[in-house]
């Protein structure tokens, strides 16, 4: 970012960051399930425990029952040890902050993730292709990825706890690689002035083509 500027984001909801903490070696999904936890700074959790496809715990975290703050994360290898992650010593809830921590510097300029997605998309030499607000979804991050050594443009939606990514990449013969086109997800792909769009989510497969109408510069 240029000097002077800050960035607005949307804040994502609890489900949307435990989608990015419980990823495999490949950056696919984990098996999730959700349990109630031991106490963590005299706090009640729960327990999200992740598994990969073999069914080996990779991860644990506790995650408190009425604030939905991550307060312990466990990473397990292959044996099952314990090869990272965190716990706070404390925490609080209750401090007051007042409101001039959150003034802007004067003449600062609001970047949007949708002012971002322009910017990369120039950078790729793309239209900034991406689902209509109508839809209800709010772009929560945008960047540019890659699969092997293709470049493409990366939007990540939420939607309460419905989540969708799109993929634009330059080309029509695409293949996305195991990380999208995996049995936990579907994919809808199309094609839009020699680029490859794909829409890639748990919702299903007419819903992913919806919403592909949906998609516009």
């Amino acid at each position: 970012m240029e000097k002077n500027e800050a960035r607005k984001v949307p804040a994502l909801p609890l489900e949307a960051q435990l989608d990015f903490m419980v990823k495999d070696d490949h950056g696919r999904k984990m098996d999730v399930s959700i349990t109630r936890g031991d106490n963590v700074l005299g706090r009640r959790t729960i327990i999200v425990t992740a598994e990969d496809g073999r069914g080996n715990l990779r991860q644990k975290i506790w995650v408190d029952e009425s604030k939905y703050v991550v307060l312990k994360r466990e990473m397990y290898g292959r044996a099952g040890e314990v090869v990272g992650g965190y716990v706070y010593d404390r925490i609080r809830f209750d401090i007051p902050i007042p409101d001039s921590e959150f003034a802007l510097p004067r003449g600062a300029k609001i970047i949007s993730n949708y002012d971002e997605l322009a910017r990369l998309a120039k950078e790729m030499g793309m239209r900034p292709l991406t689902l209509g607000k109508e839809t209800g979804y709010e772009l929560a991050t945008v960047r540019i990825s890659k699969i092997g050594d293709k470049e493409f443009l990366y939007q990540f939606f939420t939607k309460g706890e419905s989540q969708v990514s799109l993929i634009q990449m330059k080309g029509t013969s695409i293949d996305l690689g195991r990380e999208f086109e995996s049995r936990r997800w579907n994919v809808h792909k199309w094609t839009v002035g020699g680029n490859t769009l794909a829409l890639v989510g748990e919702a299903s497969e007419n819903e992913l083509k919806r919403l592909a109408t949906r998609v516009k510069a």
